[in-house]
């Protein structure tokens, strides 16, 4: 007898320790991502939660405002170091307050995402700042010039991950009510039933097949469009 495939859970701690990560590195950085994130892709688990005002567009400018000026301030002379407690606990709110919203976006615990996003910010805001002191110390290069490279990879890092959570958002709606987790779990025909084709993708599918593309390698093209449109947002 076949086994029926339980019900797929949204992702929720993976999510986390990667917004949590930029909290400690940023502590702007994480909620303004999120925010803009949710306001893209709102999500029915924050209605009537208190936790519903990183959905509003508004949030999510002021959130982009604090987050450029704290890499602003992050570069001048008198700005205490982030393992400073009035600053370590502001990334753990942070931290806290991003994992709290996606786990309650997610049907979860809020609580529980709390303190998860609270530890993950904790840990990285140590982390980032050994790594900062010992690139510096290391290249002999000043610190402040160490930091605009961590605002690069707060900036690529943080826009990456809100966009890989988006297309799986959107692909988890596509499979909605079947037992399909990703488009590597379609077969034959969901790749037909989602992944059509116009006639000049099949003029060029057919060209393809004349150079001995054969029928797995036809299935597969046709299988690796979805994620390539999920990307660039369809």
């Amino acid at each position: 007898m076949k086994k029926l495939k339980k019900p797929h859970r949204p992702a929720k701690f993976w999510p986390v320790m990667g917004f949590a990560t930029l909290a400690g590195m940023r502590s702007m950085s994480a909620p303004a991502f999120l925010s803009h994130y949710l306001t893209q892709q709102p999500h029915a688990g924050l209605a009537g939660s208190p936790l519903r005002f990183l959905q509003k567009p508004t949030t999510a400018s002021v959130l982009r405002i604090l987050a450029a000026g704290e890499m602003v301030a992050d570069k001048l002379p008198t700005t205490p170091d982030r393992i400073a407690p009035a600053v370590l606990l502001g990334r753990l709110l942070s931290g806290a307050l991003v994992g709290a919203a996606w786990y309650r976006s997610r049907h979860g615990s809020a609580l529980g995402g709390g303190l998860l996003g609270g530890l993950a910010a904790g840990a990285a805001t140590f982390v980032s700042y050994a790594l900062r002191v010992g690139i510096s110390k290391q290249a002999g290069v000043p610190v402040a010039l160490v930091g605009v490279g961590e605002d690069a990879l707060v900036v690529a890092g943080g826009s990456l991950w809100a966009r890989v959570q988006a297309a799986r958002e959107r692909q988890r709606r596509r499979f909605a009510g079947t037992a399909l987790v990703s488009n590597a779990d379609m077969g034959p025909g969901e790749v037909r039933r989602h992944c059509g084709a116009d006639e000049h993708t099949q003029a060029l599918l057919k060209a393809a097949m004349q150079m001995h593309l054969y029928a797995r390698g036809y299935r597969s093209t046709r299988q690796l469009a979805p994620p390539c449109a999920l990307e660039a947002g369809a």
